[in-house]
């Protein structure tokens, strides 16, 4: 699966395709190297998912916004983008684990890496 077969194939724009592999991208993320933290956390990360929507849907937006024709935003948007995440996993699930926070982190950054891999963001447990 990659994001050039479906832009050249016609079945979506080109953001459209970087989009549609990013959701793979991110659940790979989640049932992969993102699992354990998930499980241990599952009702203060689902939950943040449930009440935090509006906030997620900003941070998207911003994302958005910000690489709209503007490539060369990219990594500075994705940082923003992971970010945004971080803090509302972070803010949300107010123990003294950091993992919550790199979780959310890491789930933002793999949307930005999908379409701009040159970026060299990282997530730490160090929040």
């Amino acid at each position: 699966m990659n994001v050039a077969h479906f832009a050249i194939s016609g079945k979506s724009s080109l953001q459209g395709a970087y989009d549609f592999v990013s959701v793979f991208s991110q659940q790979h993320f989640a049932c992969g190297a993102g699992f354990d933290t998930y499980v241990r956390n599952e009702d203060c990360l689902a939950s943040t998912w449930l009440n935090h929507r509006f906030h997620f849907d900003e941070c998207y937006r911003s994302y958005y916004e910000l690489i709209d024709g503007q490539t060369q935003a990219g990594c500075n948007a994705g940082r923003i983008l992971s970010e945004c995440f971080e803090y509302e996993f972070a803010e949300s699930c107010t123990s003294a684990r950091t993992d919550v926070a790199w979780w959310g982190c890491e789930y933002g950054r793999t949307l930005m890496i999908t379409q701009f891999p040159q970026c060299d963001r990282t997530c730490t447990s160090k929040r």
